[in-house]
């Protein structure tokens, strides 16, 4: 079995979020999990590449995080992101 690695506990909550890339251009998805570190969003860009930065902004939290993962989930893609700063 495989050793879950993270550091803080998940809550699953369903919320619209923006996030905007370096070049200014946005992405709009949905939170569908959060925890003190980060959030995985539920979007339809395929073009998040790992260790890029964003500006994000949700019903829960907002600030500067960097994509972790991202992975094609059923006919959505999915990604995780690590919160880097908050205002």
């Amino acid at each position: 079995m495989e050793q879950d690695r993270r550091r803080h506990p998940r809550t699953e909550v369903h919320g619209a979020a923006e996030l905007v890339l370096e070049d200014s251009s946005k992405v709009s998805g949905e939170v569908i999990e959060i925890s003190h570190g980060g959030f995985r969003l539920r979007h339809e860009y395929r073009g998040f590449k790992e260790d890029q930065r964003v500006s994000f902004v949700h019903a829960f939290d907002k600030g500067k995080a960097r994509v972790v993962w991202s992975r094609q989930v059923g006919p959505h893609m999915e990604s995780g992101f690590c919160i880097m700063d908050r205002p």
